[in-house]
């Protein structure tokens, strides 16, 4: 399993995802957030899978979590670790 590490604020990745709190960016790019576990693991039960999926550092073993990360990981999407800072400022 492929998981990238991501610890600035300046990554293109956390700027992109950060833009899609904004309904214009959502648009344009046809993408948008969905935040949390129960929402995530519904999406994927309906054959839906996130492009990226993004998770604190440390974050204590789950294993619906864990089923997920590898689902997207399967499917040719992005992991991607972030401190908790980032993450939150990335999320709102």
């Amino acid at each position: 399993m492929t998981r990238k590490i991501i610890t600035g604020y300046s990554n293109p990745t956390v700027k992109f995802v950060r833009s899609l709190r904004e309904k214009k960016h959502r648009r344009r790019e046809r993408k948008f957030l969905a935040e949390g576990l129960r929402l995530l693991t519904d999406a994927r039960e309906s054959g839906r899978l996130p492009e990226i999926l993004l998770m604190a550092q440390g974050r204590e073993g789950h294993p619906l979590l864990d089923d997920l990360e590898a689902a997207v990981d399967a499917a040719g999407g992005e992991v991607i670790e972030l401190p908790l800072d980032i993450l939150s400022k990335v999320t709102g």
